[in-house]
């Protein structure tokens, strides 16, 4: 999948390697935590970039692994503020945020027992409080289409995009593709129809002990 990264410590080899050179009588524990300082820094200043508010809400909607396999589920970002997409969920130990050719803000977070793919999203402001929860509840119980998606929600990607200075597909052409749920939700997931029924569980209780 084309992206666009925002932040990325998936692998911090290139930022260890920079400060050995930089300082080569430095510890393995000194270089591990002057490579986490630095990748905190960066983060930081992408939170500090985007601190704003684009949309009354939005949503983080997720695909997320876990030891007993994977579920769907979401999280409300109520006050629209887009700096509150770029923090990690529970327990996570690395982390990619991402804009995708759609212009879709995502992100990859891994931890002990897997990986989450989440794709953020902001609410249009045309939403009935009843549709919004009929929304979340097909989100929930793993029914939720692209054609869901693109109903009541709309992309992140273009203001990212402009601060950046990158060019993403227009929307128009965005929404004309109607990709799958599955590469909605996630890059490099389990692939095949037959996993994909049978890994996202519609089982509510479990997707909201997977906070995101």
């Amino acid at each position: 999948m084309e992206k666009y990264i925002i932040y990325s410590d998936l692998d911090s080899s290139e930022h260890e390697q920079y400060f050995r050179e930089q300082y080569p009588g430095a510890s393995d524990e000194e270089i591990a935590q002057m490579t986490a300082d630095d990748l905190w820094y960066q983060l930081n200043d992408v939170r500090k970039a985007f601190d704003k508010i684009v949309a009354p809400e939005l949503i983080a909607i997720g695909d997320i692994g876990r030891w007993d396999g994977r579920f769907c589920g979401y999280h409300d970002i109520p006050d629209g503020k887009l700096k509150h997409c770029f923090f990690p969920g529970r327990d996570i130990h690395s982390a990619e945020w991402f804009l995708d050719k759609r212009g879709d803000l995502r992100s990859e977070q891994r931890h002990h027992d897997g990986v989450h793919y989440v794709l953020y999203r902001a609410f249009k402001g045309e939403n009935a409080y009843e549709d919004i929860e009929q929304f979340k509840h097909l989100i929930y119980t793993g029914k939720a289409t692209q054609q869901d998606i693109d109903r009541y929600t709309e992309r992140l990607g273009d203001g990212i995009a402009k601060h950046y200075g990158w060019k993403i597909e227009s929307l128009e052409t965005a929404v004309s593709e109607k990709p799958s749920l599955r590469e909605t939700l996630a890059i490099n997931a389990i692939k095949s129809r037959e996993m994909f029924a049978g890994a996202i569980s519609p089982n509510p209780q479990k997707a909201q002990d997977a906070v995101l």
